[in-house]
């Protein structure tokens, strides 16, 4: 079913963290997605938890798993304890949120729709 649906959707979004082992999985994802027919141009990764200390820069990432990075959802030790211990901080929502990276992404894809 799962394969099906790859096969079926408009676009494909590959959520990995940037570290050797997500994005060596990541790759194998895509590898078999674009062996089952899946156009490769409908494929796109999303970085969760990226910081400057990361194992793999956004371009290392994005050559890794052989498709294009279309949004990065920045580390923000602080801001993330909060989803950590299940409880969302009203107060900096949403610009103060790891959402406020996906705003982008998802403005992207409304025009697609």
């Amino acid at each position: 079913a799962a394969r099906q649906v790859l096969v079926a959707s408009d676009r494909t979004l590959v959520v990995v963290r940037p570290d050797l082992r997500s994005v060596t999985a990541a790759r194998a994802l895509v590898d078999a997605a674009t062996g089952w027919g899946v156009d490769a141009e409908r494929l796109g990764v999303v970085i969760n938890r990226w910081s400057h200390r990361a194992e793999l820069s956004r371009r290392g990432v994005e050559r890794a798993c052989g498709c294009p990075v279309l949004a990065t959802v920045r580390a923000r030790r602080r801001g993330l304890v909060a989803y950590d211990n299940l409880r969302a901080d009203i107060g900096r929502w949403p610009a103060g949120t790891p959402f406020g990276d996906l705003s982008a992404l998802a403005t992207q894809l409304q025009r697609v729709a």
